[in-house]
């Protein structure tokens, strides 16, 4: 064999065992909130709100899959990805609505067949939360979902879930409740929530955002909404809020801060 050939041969052995190489992909789009033992994922789309399920058949991605983790998702092609590369499952629900029922809107496919690429939901989120199909509650049940910013969870924030104005149920962070059809009214950080309904055999997820505080230790702070405060503390802390606008109040100045679903607001 020549030398040329033989370098030749050589390269095309290298490629054979290295593979072909990684797909290359955007920024994840969304966050896993709850993993069901059947395979169905429940994730959340974080610019919108939107949640969605999609079926696991392989049980290595089950088993590797946590809460919190950051997966991206292509509305078009209705396929996830757990990893940046190729897509492992396929989308069965959006916004409660299961696939095949109602078609998700057409949006740009991949521009490179085989490789995957995010494609955002246009589809909006209700003012409060959104609602989804959990195939593990069965019955009469359904069940009140506060779920956080996986890297920034506020587990001192305090949630609440109210009926004809009597507390039902109370817990702290990313949380979640099993309550009987109805309306309710929610509190996170003491900022009300009404109307909120719950449907039996489906999660309601309560649209959340988190505000952190970065001061000294002896830095006192107010929350403040239409003149009433929320929640005081002293320092550096995480606080979970609804979606909306709010004050905060240090050292005597206020400066008015944004609060957004999924999101984390640097203060």
């Amino acid at each position: 064999m020549t030398c040329e050939r033989w370098i030749v041969a050589l390269g095309l052995g290298l490629w054979a065992l290295s593979g072909p190489s990684k797909a290359q992909a955007g920024e994840p789009c969304c966050n896993v909130t709850s993993i069901n033992e059947n395979g169905v994922v429940t994730a959340r789309e974080a610019a919108t709100g939107k949640v969605f399920q999609f079926k696991v058949n392989d049980q290595a991605v089950i088993r590797s899959l946590r809460v919190g983790q950051k997966i991206y998702a292509d509305f078009g092609t209705r396929q996830v990805s757990v990893d940046e590369g190729t897509p492992c499952c396929s989308i069965v629900s959006v916004g409660g609505v299961p696939i095949g029922t109602a078609k998700p809107p057409v949006v740009n496919p991949p521009a490179h067949p085989g490789r995957f690429s995010y494609a955002p939901s246009v589809e909006g989120a209700s003012p409060c939360c959104s609602i989804v199909a959990n195939p593990d509650l069965k019955g009469r049940l359904g069940r009140i979902v506060f779920a956080f910013p996986a890297a920034a969870v506020p587990v001192f924030t305090g949630v609440a879930v109210f009926k004809d104005g009597k507390q039902m149920a109370s817990g702290h962070g990313s949380h979640s409740v099993e309550m009987l059809g109805g309306t309710y009214e929610v509190t996170i950080s003491g900022k009300r929530v009404p109307n909120v309904p719950v449907k039996a055999g489906h999660d309601t997820n309560v649209n959340a955002g988190v505000l952190r505080i970065s001061a000294g230790a002896f830095t006192a702070w107010e929350i403040i909404e239409s003149g009433t405060t929320l929640k005081s503390g002293h320092g550096s802390q995480l606080i979970g809020l609804p979606p909306g606008s709010y004050d905060v109040k240090v050292g005597g100045g206020v400066e008015r801060i944004t609060i957004k679903e999924g999101q984390v607001t640097e203060f």
